[in-house]
């Protein structure tokens, strides 16, 4: 189990998170007990956050929007079983992800081959997972910047589920590989073994744009 001093640093990490140290369990406490005041301000405090990695593990505004509702109703509806084991924040994380291997799981059920419009609209504080130069301005750079962003696109989409939300905590969320084990529920050593493996498929696949 956490201790305060740890849950305070997980707390001072998060962007967007900037009430004070003691203020989330304040607001925690006040849900279980019915306060829906108190649960609107945790909503505002990690909305992006959900949102974020929802669009970044499916690349699709409309399904990121669904599966960030989907993520506070069962925040809600679960919020008196929360006992602090792990920040709020890594619950609401943990909540997502499951939220999007659902989807994905009904995806394949589907087998739809439905892929993200390489034109959708993206979020624009979203990090991109690998660091891709951005070339000087004129015509030419600008079509080969856009190969290069939609070579990215395809990449991280071509990866097995399980790299892809590796991927989206590590390299656009910025999560710590502890903080990754505990979202995921596994060990440290199979983060790290995701994400290498991960970083080589990336690599291959960007080859003639890294």
């Amino acid at each position: 189990m956490e201790t305060v001093s740890e849950q305070s640093k997980d707390q001072a990490r998060i962007p967007g998170v900037s009430q004070p140290p003691g203020e989330e369990t304040r607001l925690i406490l006040a849900c279980q007990k019915g306060d829906t005041d108190a649960f609107e301000q945790i909503i505002e405090l990690h909305q992006g956050r959900v949102y974020g990695l929802a669009f970044q593990m499916l690349h699709n505004a409309e399904d990121a929007e669904d599966v960030a509702q989907e993520v506070f109703i069962s925040c809600y509806q679960s919020i008196r079983r929360f006992r602090g084991d792990a920040s709020l924040g890594t619950w609401l994380y943990r909540i997502t992800v499951n939220k999007v291997r659902n989807r994905w799981r009904l995806q394949k059920r589907r087998r739809t081959a439905s892929h993200t419009s390489l034109d959708a609209p993206r979020n624009p504080d979203d990090p991109r997972p690998l660091e891709i130069e951005d070339p000087a301005p004129g015509p030419g750079r600008q079509v080969q910047a856009r190969e290069a962003v939609q070579a990215l696109d395809r990449a991280v989409e071509s990866l097995p589920d399980d790299y892809r939300e590796i991927v989206a905590l590590r390299f656009q969320q910025h999560l710590s590989y502890e903080e990754i084990a505990e979202v995921l529920d596994c060990s440290l050593g199979t983060v790290k073994s995701r994400i290498n493996r991960a970083r080589q498929r990336l690599k291959e696949e960007l080859a003639d744009y890294i």
